[in-house]
């Protein structure tokens, strides 16, 4: 599939096929020329640029159900374009988690929140919210496609949390796991308006529960937050996303200081104390990223890790992978995914499960204003050899 600006190249040249030459509409005719039969002229071929743009415009919806990125040609690297498949996404379900679920909060949105994957069944602890202030929803499914309400909603109030200040702008749950004692570990982030500071601010924090349902207990303070000693995450954290290692427990997050927004790491043995880098492992370098990293979700594959990340705004992710969690490589076809694969215009919060040798993606789709659902897409992706033909070899 296109982008944006590759259709609207394709439509221009239409226009041109479709058009006259400037040479006819302006050769003189044998008699005196009528003014208004010029004009007229003008209009059909205005008409009939409307009439493509409309058509093309049309063809290029009905394409969203399955979309290709092929890696690019002209790449350096040999080895690249040699055994990297061309990804493909399909959109499997166009309604699967929507504010109607949970009908006792009277929600607007819902975003797919933290997922994970349980003997099988997957789990979706959902942001449902409509002022804000995310209430967290659960939802089950056997097969990552079709859901149903799960118990007890909602099963958390995030703007309960003992840090958590009297005005809070936004909060919404970003990732879970159950560690080797099986406790669920539900992390989340929380923004609002530091008056006194006069400026906005998004920490980390992070609630633990012996089941989905609950009951949960928060930290009593944030687990991560802006560092003043590192100008890179100094202004805010935000957007964490967690998975279990032999190693312990690996976070990224997105910190941000006065450049933009760039991925930082860090590394815990029981998710209460995290350990950062010092410095951030990966950073916007492509035109579509605009200068800054702005969401970014982490899953495992055999050979590493990989990256699921949106540049300045939510409307576009690529793919980054690594062996260490450390050194990333972006993958050359980025952006992987964009509007164009979803029904509705505006994409925003994101969660990520590997399956095989593809990729699960619960999008936040919607309006700004207007109701926002879960979809979920099907990434046909093999991160294993994305690995191996970018970083190990």
């Amino acid at each position: 599939m296109r982008d944006i600006p590759d259709q609207l190249a394709a439509y221009s040249e239409l226009l041109d096929q479709a058009a006259p030459s400037l040479e006819e509409l302006t050769r003189t005719p044998p008699r005196t020329p009528n003014p208004r039969m010029r004009l007229s002229a003008a209009w059909a071929v205005a008409a009939t640029a409307v009439v493509v743009l409309v058509v093309v415009g049309g063809l290029a919806a009905l394409s969203r159900r399955s979309t290709t990125t092929v890696p690019p040609s002209d790449t350096s690297s040999t080895a690249t374009t040699t055994t990297l498949a061309p990804v493909t996404i399909d959109l499997v379900n166009p309604q699967a988690v929507s504010p109607a679920m949970f009908p006792e909060g009277g929600h607007a949105f819902a975003g797919p929140g933290a997922v994970t994957v349980v003997d099988g069944m997957y789990h979706m602890l959902s942001a449902a919210y409509g002022d804000g202030v995310a209430k967290v929803a659960y939802a089950v499914s056997d097969d990552g496609v079709v859901w149903s309400q799960g118990f007890n909603q909602p099963v958390l109030d995030l703007g309960e949390a003992p840090w958590a200040p009297l005005e809070i702008d936004h909060a919404s749950p970003r990732s879970v796991i159950i560690d080797s004692a099986g406790v669920w570990q539900l992390y989340f982030q929380m923004s609002w308006y530091d008056r006194e500071a006069d400026k906005s601010r998004t920490n980390i924090g992070r609630a633990v529960a012996g089941a989905p349902g609950g009951p949960w207990t928060f930290d009593v303070e944030p687990i991560l937050r802006p560092d003043p000693d590192k100008p890179w995450m100094g202004n805010q954290v935000s957007s964490p996303s967690v998975v279990a290692t032999d190693d312990g427990l690996v976070m990224v997050f997105v910190g941000g200081g006065k450049d933009g927004g760039v991925v930082g790491l860090a590394q815990s043995s029981d998710g209460s104390i995290w350990d950062v880098r010092p410095g951030p492992v990966l950073a916007a370098s492509a035109g579509w990223e605009r200068d800054s990293i702005s969401r970014v979700d982490l899953v495992t594959a055999p050979g590493g890790f990989a990256v699921f990340y949106t540049g300045d705004t939510s409307s576009r992710r690529g793919l980054a992978v690594s062996t260490d969690g450390l050194e990333w490589v972006p993958h050359p076809g980025n952006p992987l995914m964009t509007t164009v694969d979803v029904p509705r215009a505006s994409v925003f919060d994101s969660e990520f499960v590997v399956t095989g040798s593809s990729v699960l993606a619960f999008i936040e789709n919607g309006g700004v204003r207007s109701d926002r659902e879960v979809v979920v897409l099907r990434i046909n992706v093999d991160l294993e050899r994305a690995i191996d033909a970018l970083v190990g070899g």
